[in-house]
């Protein structure tokens, strides 16, 4: 009786018939610890063909063990085997990484966006590839538990969002803005003039280097933290209601840059606020800016495309609450 089979039946079964199944099984075990004996891999240094064949009892054989209340492998008495399973169960996980990268990169008009669901940054690749009418692969990240292919495609800064077009990869997300802008040309979302493209990511950059991480410091903090930060993100609202007053979008009457750079603030910031029971935008100090939030929120590409808010409300409190254990 073959390894698997006799595995298999000693899982599902008791008694006389569970005894006699786990004896052939380890019998059969017995020739497999002769054949890997000072060997890495059956072959030698490579995964080949019999590891492959035989890779189930890395994992499936002590997952049996478990369900069956058995044994199977003992350490002691099956050394070589046990050193070739965690082996096998190492390198089985670089190669799947190494082959999601791999098939990241075929084609080279394939474009993918790796992000995190809720992440604004993140939203604002995919609005710009909507907004474009560039169709993508998108591809879930968790940020918890950061997998080998994030930290192959952006080792530096090891954050998402990341854009992977032509062979090549791309990491934040403003600059990704740009590449969009300038690889599909059509419908562009960068200014034609040279002061008012610069202006533009002038201000993109002020969004998220004064509004965005005095807010996100304001949702995350209470007491005179967080008073200090809400200050500070109302100056810089202050700033962003000067540039859109009397333009129904910051481009003029499309959708532009600076839109989806700033867009964050009609979707996000409500959010925020909520969650750390504060008040940033005044709808009577920041009128204009109120009034671009609908718009924005109305346009078919952005309210197709934004998280669910119940969730993300969740999420945000938790983080909140995390944020707030760890400063006490």
């Amino acid at each position: 009786m073959p390894l698997l089979d006799a595995a298999w039946i000693a899982m599902c079964s008791r008694g006389d018939e569970q005894e006699n199944a786990v004896k052939v099984a380890i019998e059969a075990m017995e020739k497999i610890e002769e054949e890997i004996k000072g060997k890495k891999y059956f072959g030698g240094e490579n995964i080949g063909y019999l590891d492959i064949a035989l890779g189930w009892i890395s994992y499936w054989i002590p997952v049996w063990e478990e369900v069956g209340s058995m044994q199977i492998i003992d350490p002691l008495k099956f050394p070589g085997t046990t050193a070739w399973m965690t082996n096998f169960l190492i390198a089985e996980r670089h190669f799947l990484q190494l082959l999601r990268a791999g098939s990241m990169m075929m084609g080279s008009d394939e474009v993918k966006v790796v992000s995190f669901w809720v992440t604004p940054y993140g939203r604002r690749v995919e609005w710009a590839l909507k907004v474009k009418g560039v169709e993508y692969h998108y591809i879930e990240e968790d940020l918890l538990n950061k997998t080998g292919l994030l930290l192959e495609l952006n080792p530096v800064h090891k954050k998402v969002p990341v854009l992977v077009h032509a062979h090549n990869t791309i990491a934040e997300s403003l600059i990704i803005l740009e590449y969009i802008d300038e690889t599909w040309k059509h419908f562009p979302l960068l200014p034609q003039h040279p002061y008012q493209r610069a202006h533009a990511r002038f201000l993109a950059d002020f969004g998220d280097q004064k509004l965005l991480d005095a807010a996100w410091v304001a949702t995350c903090s209470s007491g005179d933290k967080q008073e200090n930060a809400v200050k500070v993100a109302r100056e810089a609202m202050e700033k962003i209601e000067e540039e859109i007053k009397g333009k129904k979008f910051f481009g003029g009457e499309n959708i532009g840059y600076l839109d989806i750079a700033l867009g964050w603030i009609s979707y996000w910031l409500p959010i925020w606020e909520e969650v750390g029971s504060m008040q940033i935008i005044d709808p009577l100090k920041c009128s204009a800016t109120t009034a671009w939030m609908t718009n924005f929120l109305s346009h078919p590409v952005i309210k197709d495309s934004l998280p669910p808010r119940d969730k993300t409300l969740g999420y945000f409190n938790r983080r909140r609450c995390y944020e707030l254990d760890r400063q006490a």
